[in-house]
């Protein structure tokens, strides 16, 4: 019997069109595409994404440790999500359910960030610092699961966002600004697949964050549906086998970017809240396999109060 995987090509190479697309708004206007691998530390709770599978090599390279400090930052994570203590606000929405840390670089004998941080690694002429940068909030009722993001700690423009999905679907809605977005799940009722495309939706395309009215406005619209796809998260090529280090997922995201950098130092806000939606799609996934959810179409989820990072 032939394989549904191979019927249907879910998970063909990611690529960009590098063209000038008058249909792709601010701030997703591509030039290149950056691939960053999620990782899990042997013994440490939670993931870590690095900012190019080229540092993700480096950080191997350097026997699993971060090596010497230089302004690009290869060889050292970008940021590292983990399950916050388990509390009734996480149940209710009212405290977050995950924390997602940030490593940055300052020059020695600079002052420290004015926030909560700790100390990595201190060099010659760089501290490694790891700062809180996004807390994550879930709020769960009987048909929709939102995920609200907040960036408390960066001075960004963003403040928060939400994801929704529903309870039958896995897709994954939100804004940024007033671009809709959907990470879809192709044909989940098909293949087991946890393959993720992040979409720019056109204005005929409801989004779960919409009220009534635009809604059926959207829906009265008569066009041609085109969704552009700008992001990735697959687990195509993960390992196989547990390391000290091993890669569990590939996020790849398309940004503008004037210069190419693989370290921590030159990655795009953009990019960096994006990478925060593929931790949350590798916690979810995550839950889902641990809930038995690899039967076909169907999402589990387990109770707060379990650890979902072993």
């Amino acid at each position: 019997m032939v394989s549904l995987r191979k019927l249907f090509p879910i998970e063909k190479e990611f690529e960009l069109d590098n063209t000038v697309d008058e249909n792709i708004p601010w701030p997703f206007e591509v030039n290149r595409k950056r691939n960053m691998p999620i990782a899990k530390f042997l013994g440490t709770d939670g993931y870590f994404l690095f900012p190019s599978e080229n540092s993700y090599d480096v950080y191997k390279q350097n026997n699993n440790e971060i090596g010497r400090l230089d302004a690009e930052g290869v060889g050292i994570p970008l940021l590292h999500i983990s399950l916050e203590f388990p509390t009734l606000g996480n149940a209710v929405g009212n405290s977050p359910s995950l924390m997602v840390w940030k490593y940055i670089l300052l020059h020695a004998g600079e002052a420290p960030p004015p926030i909560d941080h700790k100390v990595v690694r201190c060099g010659s002429k760089w501290t490694l610092y790891k700062v809180p940068f996004c807390e994550i909030y879930r709020k769960w009722s009987f048909n929709y699961r939102e995920y609200r993001f907040t960036f408390p700690y960066d001075r960004f423009p963003m403040t928060n966002l939400t994801l929704k999905r529903t309870v039958a679907n896995r897709d994954l809605y939100t804004y940024m600004g007033e671009v809709s977005l959907r990470w879809h799940v192709p044909m989940p009722f098909l293949v087991d697949t946890d393959h993720y495309t992040l979409q720019i939706l056109d204005d005929s395309v409801p989004n779960l964050l919409d009220d009534s009215v635009t809604t059926n406005r959207k829906k009265r619209l008569k066009t041609d549906r085109k969704f552009i796809e700008i992001a990735r998260y697959t687990r195509e090529d993960r390992d196989m086998m547990p390391h000290r280090t091993s890669k569990r997922a590939n996020l790849y995201i398309g940004e503008w970017s004037s210069t190419t950098a693989y370290g921590i130092a030159e990655v795009p806000w953009t990019t960096q809240v994006l990478a925060c939606h593929g931790l949350l799609i590798h916690y979810i996934e995550h839950q889902r396999r641990e809930g038995g959810g690899q039967r076909r179409g169907r999402s589990t989820q387990l109770p707060p109060q379990v650890s979902l990072f072993r």
